[in-house]
């Protein structure tokens, strides 16, 4: 299971969750699913402003596909205005937690991507037998509805007698379940008309769907090693020369809705480290006496300020023409002891954009998180068009 995946089952409660483990019982409110979040990391990723606009950079360079009727995946061709799709994940059902279930989300860019406010679900396999929800008449809260033409259930999403979404499941043809969960700001009507606009998705693409909509999926060790590698420039600081590269994920824009993110990698005296910055995160490289930091910044960005207690220091940017639409930064920061560091970015307002502050982050030094670790053998790079910003 990808990081990303894990991820995005560390959900609050309180909003439409990823399909894990759902106990349906009765209470005084109608029907209730409650979902365990069982499943824990020492890892914690809140997507806030900063990662939502490059997220949005990242949007989909092809239409999504439809498939034929036969295929176990169905998703949102036409979800509500301003929503996208952001992750594809094949989880247990959520009724059982036995049955196999296929879960797309979809978020407007102003919340959690974890914490999406729709989803959209097919299970395959009989996830009503044996429970409440086959009973006739359905439990109290629960409505028959038509959905699709088709006999369905229409039951409010609950999270301490509060109501907060409606739900939507039919069985769109036999042995095939789907589940349709809106989630505030989004109303019962819009649950509908998602439920009216689904389209099977094609069964061999659904590899493609999840690992291009998995933006977290840079993160995962190992993930960057099939990336292409672009030269974006140079420089030389006491007498050593460092290169700055983008790495590009494999056949970016060329899956469906790819939202993937690129990395930037410093190479210094032809020694290219491990430590690589994506999305959010800037990355403290330590070679010698010498201390850098590598990010990413959005295309708005004019010039890019690191500040530590001691200095502040202007970053060189580039960007290259084929691959997220982001540009790459490097600042050479000397010797440094232990300090945070501070970064920022012109005009104002992109500060809350792709990254302010390091919230905790140390520099290199004893006790700080310690240096990075040794260097590895420069790979081919490929030239990409590579130019220098400003």
């Amino acid at each position: 299971m990808s990081l990303g995946r894990r991820l995005r089952r560390q959900r609050r409660a309180t909003v439409a969750a990823g399909l894990m483990v759902v106990v349906v019982a009765l209470g005084a409110g109608g029907i209730l699913l409650a979902r365990s979040d069982d499943d824990e990391s020492s890892l914690t990723v809140t997507t806030d402003a900063s990662e939502r606009a490059l997220q949005q950079q990242q949007g989909a360079r092809r239409g999504i596909p439809i498939g034929d009727g036969t295929s176990p995946y169905w998703v949102a061709h036409s979800p509500p205005r301003g929503y996208r799709i952001v992750s594809a994940d094949d989880e247990p059902d959520p009724i059982h937690g036995r049955l196999t279930a296929h879960e797309t989300s979809y978020q407007d860019g102003q919340g959690d991507d974890l914490d999406a406010a729709l989803r959209v679900t097919t299970i395959e396999g009989d996830v009503v037998a044996g429970t409440p929800l086959a009973e006739d008449p359905p439990p109290r809260g629960v409505e028959k509805v038509k959905v699709r033409g088709r006999e369905g259930l229409r039951f409010p999403m609950r999270d301490d007698g509060r109501e907060y979404g409606t739900s939507l499941l039919w069985e769109q043809r036999p042995g095939l379940w789907i589940l349709v969960e809106a989630a505030e700001p989004l109303t019962g009507d819009d649950a509908s008309s998602v439920a009216e606009g689904l389209q099977p998705y094609p069964a061999d693409q659904w590899n493609d769907l999840q690992v291009g909509v998995d933006i977290l999926g840079a993160l995962e060790p190992g993930s960057t090693d099939d990336f292409t590698t672009i030269s974006l420039g140079a420089g030389t600081v006491d007498g050593a020369t460092w290169t700055l590269d983008a790495l590009i994920p494999p056949r970016y824009g060329e899956l469906p809705a790819d939202r993937r993110t690129s990395c930037a990698r410093l190479t210094v005296d032809a020694v290219a480290f491990p430590e690589i910055a994506c999305l959010s995160q800037p990355a403290w490289i330590a070679t010698g006496d010498q201390v850098f930091l590598i990010g990413l910044a959005s295309p708005e960005a004019r010039s890019v300020t690191v500040r530590t207690a001691t200095s502040s220091v202007t970053a060189e940017l580039f960007s290259a023409e084929h691959g997220p639409d982001v540009q790459y930064w490097v600042a050479s920061l000397g010797s440094l002891e232990c300090h945070e560091a501070q970064v920022s970015f012109s005009p104002e307002g992109l500060d809350d954009e792709i990254t302010g502050h390091m919230g905790g982050a140390m520099g290199p030094g004893s006790g700080c998180g310690g240096p990075a670790p040794g260097g590895l053998l420069v790979p081919p790079t490929t030239a990409g068009g590579p130019s220098s910003g400003g």
